[in-house]
């Protein structure tokens, strides 16, 4: 049969299709929400690997939020919930509303039990990106099979892997923004497709940094795979009104959101500097992926930071190979200028997003290419990205010289480079295991007389699944969607809500009122003023604004008269404001100054 072909891309369809029915009919996620239920005392844990605790904004806000929902027939207000705030915010939740049209990963739960319904949506979204990427790396001039293994390699990555559960949409749409703009020069129905993959893209989860990296990285992936002299004003014009068009349609649909946000004190006018402690050793992990951390994912130094996720990099090792492998006499290199070729303007691409992360530029420069709203960390997604792009090109279009010798010289030394980086074959264990195995793969597709390319994109994927696979877990989602627990915790929210009308005990974030309980502690996504000026109507507007108008965790403190900023987006609050009654003013409270 054609489609067993691996040269034949229905053949990844299917891969794709029987892993998909594996993974949804158990009903399993990457979520990490087993945390939560250990937490008031369900014994629960994934099918395999461990939860994250360095996750919580999914375990801790996003999948409760997406509880909610569930719990009040995905209406657009969270109803369940004390603050009555709107759930159309950034994470692109299942709203049944004109929106779901664009939030085609969100579709499982019009059909399906809400568990089955949240392992296809993260399914769907593991599908779009493989095959997305597959697509686009196959335009750059991959073989099929090649393509596929890179665009796994590229999933296992660290910025994918570690932001996933949170920013999936943005990594899973974003090659079919790219291959829909790429089509149109052969057919003006991809503009609908582009105009269409846009939307998603911005509604699957609306975060700015990611989107202004992976903008970037389109400009060079455009100037490297499209003559753009050959362009016809048609496909241009085509492309133009499908961005407007998207640009509207999501500002429509956000509106309400962007206009709440907008004059936050957190997180909209905030003001980054450029540069960042982190961005150097972030900078070494391009060319050794798994550089700062075990196998446990503990990270071996920079103890003063101790989130993994903020050291995550798009790297993969194909940067390295390429740079090893490739025969340099026969190779050749050009260089233009020109505005329309493909070095200038991706190299003032690559040129902004280094400058940006590396340097420490003041937020009053930045601003004019609205880089005071991008950390600079989040910049690193798109040069990690760039890297690699640029490197499948270089894999595609430079001669390359593969012998036995040459795979050994390289497997030796860059195992000896990790030992000596790592500090010793202990922290290097998963680094020479993977190697070694990716070395042997190597060699065997030499003897098989198998391209020089695919070999490199095995080596490339072995690495990548053998180092990030492990870290988000494979959690059955059947519990998560548990209605009626029945623990001395579920049982104290039970009376806590008869006795004030709302629950005041401490727990992490959104999760009592995903349980299905009206919480005092929360995640106001978007500010909800009118609430604290009713609750505290003694204090000063203008104090009030300056603590409550952001994205806050709300945390209830017994036996407190203060309101107190604890972080950027922590807000701590008495706890006996809240036991006489949600609607109750609160007085003899002060602001922490």
């Amino acid at each position: 049969m054609k489609f067993l072909n691996i040269n034949n891309p229905r053949f990844y369809l299917l891969v794709c299709l029987v892993l998909g029915v594996i993974y949804v009919c158990n009903a399993w996620s990457p979520s990490s929400y087993s945390i939560a239920l250990n937490g008031i005392g369900v014994d629960v844990q994934p099918d395999f690997g461990k939860p994250r605790a360095i996750r919580s904004d999914e375990w801790v806000v996003q999948t409760p939020l997406t509880q909610a929902l569930v719990n009040n027939g995905f209406e657009r207000v969270n109803t369940s919930s004390i603050y009555k705030e709107d759930l159309r915010i950034n994470y692109g939740l299942p709203i049944f509303d004109w929106g779901l049209i664009f939030k085609p990963t969100q579709w499982g739960y019009l059909v399906l039990p809400p568990a089955y319904g949240f392992s296809f949506y993260y399914f769907s979204l593991f599908a779009f990106f493989l095959i997305g990427f597959q697509k686009i790396i196959r335009i750059m001039g991959a073989d099929e099979p090649s393509a596929f293994l890179l665009s796994l390699a590229f999933y296992f990555t660290g910025s994918v892997q570690f932001w996933w559960t949170v920013n999936a949409a943005t990594f899973a749409f974003f090659p079919w923004v790219l291959y829909s703009l790429y089509k149109i020069k052969f057919s003006p129905a991809y503009a609908v497709a582009l105009f269409w993959f846009l939307v998603c893209w911005q509604v699957g989860n609306l975060y700015p940094p990611f989107t202004y990296a992976l903008l970037l990285v389109a400009v060079v992936w455009i100037w490297n795979v499209i003559d753009l002299r050959t362009l016809k004003l048609r496909d241009i014009a085509l492309a133009g009104v499908a961005g407007i068009a998207a640009v509207v349609v999501v500002y429509l649909y956000f509106h309400d959101y962007i206009g709440l946000m907008k004059d936050t004190v957190y997180p909209g006018v905030r003001s980054e500097n450029g540069g960042s402690v982190l961005s150097w050793p972030m900078l070494e992990t391009l060319l050794f992926p798994s550089l700062w951390f075990d196998r446990h994912y503990d990270l071996l130094a920079w103890t003063e930071n101790n989130n993994i996720c903020q050291f995550s990099t798009w790297a993969t090792i194909l940067p390295v190979l390429v740079l090893f492998f490739t025969d340099y006499k026969k190779a050749r290199f050009s260089l233009s200028l020109k505005p329309l070729d493909r070095f200038l303007i991706p190299a003032l691409c690559v040129a902004v997003m280094a400058a940006w992360t590396l340097l420490p530029i003041p937020a009053s420069v930045g601003k004019y290419l609205l880089l005071d709203k991008v950390p600079a960390v989040r910049l690193m997604l798109g040069l990690g990205l760039v890297f690699n792009i640029l490197a499948v090109i270089a894999l595609v279009r430079n001669p390359l010289k593969l012998t036995p010798l040459r795979v050994a010289i390289f497997a030796v030394a860059y195992i000896a480079l990790f030992i000596a980086l790592k500090g010793g074959v202990k922290n290097a264990r998963v680094e020479i295991i993977t190697l070694a195995i990716g070395a042997l793969a190597c060699l065997g597709a030499m003897r098989l007389q198998q391209k020089a390319m695919l070999a490199l994109s095995a080596v490339t994927a072995i690495y990548a699944l053998g180092v990030f696979f492990a870290f988000n877990p494979l959690q059955d989602a059947k519990p998560i969607f548990h209605k009626h627990y029945q623990t001395p915790a579920t049982a104290a929210y039970e009376q806590q809500a008869k006795e004030y009308g709302v629950v005041v005990a401490a727990m992490s974030g959104s999760i009592i009122n995903g349980l299905g309980y009206p919480a005092g502690n929360h995640v106001l996504t978007t500010p909800q003023l009118a609430f604290w000026y009713q609750k505290f109507p003694d204090i000063d507007k203008a104090e009030m604004n300056a603590i409550f108008n952001r994205y806050a965790h709300i945390h209830l403190i017994p036996g407190s008269d203060i309101i107190e900023l604890n972080g950027a987006d922590v807000i701590a609050v008495p706890q006996r404001c809240f036991m006489s009654g949600v609607d109750a003013p609160c007085k003899n409270v002060t602001i922490k100054k």
